[in-house]
Formats: structure tokens, sequence, C-alpha cells
């Protein structure tokens, strides 16, 4: 730093703007939001379990290719993994996901999370892209 450039902060930057800066990925270690893929709200009640309780009820608000926005009565930290099961298009899916964000939602006890899939099989991924597609597809057709 030179003599006097404190003097300038006041004048770079805008905490207004969006600031971008050239940089080299140097190692993928893995991807973890997938925010851009397609949400189909639904309104499914499911019952689910974590490493840490057994089974307890739950609603899931909406699913994607990425993950699923869960509503329940239990408090999760960030990172709890949550197991389900379900039929889509016939087929008996065994899903795992774990927890990334959560949130209470105002007004009750309850809690909304946002759940990214985990260790799923090829098959059930596949399955549920398909799903979430042909859900969206029909929704554009109503």
């Amino acid at each position: 730093l030179f003599a006097g450039f404190m003097d300038f902060l006041p004048f770079i930057g805008n905490n207004q703007e969006v600031w971008a800066a050239d940089c080299k990925i140097l190692e993928l270690i893995q991807v973890i939001q997938r925010h851009k893929d397609f949400r189909v709200r639904i309104n499914m009640p499911v019952f689910y379990s974590t490493e840490f309780r057994s089974i307890t009820r739950g609603v899931i608000k909406n699913i994607s290719a990425g993950g699923i926005y869960l509503v329940t009565n239990e408090i999760l930290q960030n990172g709890t993994k949550i197991f389900y099961e379900d039929m889509l298009d016939g087929r008996l899916c065994e899903i795992k996901a774990y927890v990334v964000y959560g949130v209470r939602i105002e007004g009750s006890y309850k809690y909304g999370y946002g759940c990214c899939f985990d260790e799923l099989s090829t098959q059930t991924s596949n399955t549920i892209r398909l799903w979430c597609h042909d859900h969206q597809e029909r929704k554009m057709l109503d």
C-alpha cells in the first residue's frame, strides 16, 4: 500500500454495485447447489427418518432434480441427513438428502428446510429429473 491509499477508499466501489474478478478454478471438489433446476410446486405428505430420529412426518412443498423443500415441526441442523421412499412414475425411489438451510415459518411452529439430494442411484436421479420435467410440462399445458 502506498501513502495516502486510505484517503481513496471511500471513493472506491459502491456497496450497491456487483463486483467481479478474474479467477482460476484449480480443482472442482463437489457441486453443492443446483438452484437453477426446474422446481415443481407440490404439497406431498412424506414420512422421513434422520440419522438421529426414527420416522417423522413432513410435507414436501417443492421438488427439483437437485433436492426438495421440506416443511416439518422438527428442528434439524444444517447437514442432517434425511431418508425417505417415494413412488415416482411407478418406481419406488429410495431418497437420501441433507439439510442445506432452514428457516422458521413465521406465525407457526413449523420449519422449512432446503435439502440437497445425496448419493442417489443413477436410476433414481433420472426418475426424479423425468418426473419434474413431466410435471413442469403439464403445468404449462393447463
